[in-house]
């Protein structure tokens, strides 16, 4: 299922009596009607520079606040169907396509450049769900059969791309790991839809289960997951 619009919350001047409150978030969605190409959202993501990246199923697009700017394959894509968005330690745009394998826009806005099967071997697929990135630099992603970051899942193995653009593997037995995500601490998070579980993995290397249920109950599939 697709992330349909973009739904922000902006901060509502308190008033009158409520001076001294914090302020109210108020919600506010934007479709195509406000120059969106399309109003299925997949991710969103913020750069140094306040600019919100939106990964859409037509495109990359920039949010500054008042207008849409959006790239295609007229425009440097190599696929109009993004995935995923992610802005890394030194401000470049990485986005994961349907097709054409996972993409980075430099921190000048200038230049893309492209990692597929066709020049990186070792990826297992060219269609990238989610993208993370690390203070240290490294960029993780995971596809849509290939497990978690750079994962073969079918041989439950995880990668890592670090800033030479090296490819080591980090993890093995990933119990059909989709969704990841970073905590604060530098931590990794799997959700494990083979576990089914959520795992984290410390800086130690060390595996370690978060939780395997909500609310008691066991978890059946878990496929995604949000810090």
């Amino acid at each position: 299922t697709g992330k349909w619009a973009l739904v922000l919350f902006i901060a509502g001047m308190a008033a009158g009596a409520h001076a001294g409150l914090p302020e109210t978030p108020r919600l506010r969605q934007f479709t195509v009607a406000d120059g969106l190409p399309s109003n299925r959202i997949n991710g969103i993501a913020e750069d140094r520079a306040g600019y919100l990246w939106i990964a859409t199923s037509d495109g990359l697009v920039r949010h500054d606040g008042v207008d849409f700017h959006t790239w295609r394959v007229e425009q440097g894509l190599h696929d109009n169907f993004v995935w995923s968005v992610n802005v890394d330690a030194r401000n470049r745009v990485w986005f994961g396509t349907h097709q054409a394998g996972l993409g980075v826009l430099d921190a000048e806005r200038r230049h893309f450049r492209y990692y597929s099967r066709g020049n990186t071997p070792a990826m297992a697929s060219d269609d990238v769900w989610s993208v993370a990135s690390t203070p240290d630099g490294a960029t993780w992603f995971g596809t849509a059969d290939g497990g978690l970051y750079f994962s073969d899942i079918r041989v439950n193995r995880v990668f890592r791309l670090d800033p030479a653009c090296k490819i080591t593997a980090v993890r093995e037995n990933t119990n059909g790991t989709n969704g990841i995500a970073l905590t604060k601490e530098g931590d990794l998070l799997f959700a494990e839809g083979g576990g089914p579980r959520i795992s984290k993995r410390g800086r130690d290397g060390a595996i370690a289960t978060v939780t395997d249920s909500f609310q008691g109950k066991p978890f059946l599939s878990p496929n995604d997951l949000l810090v």
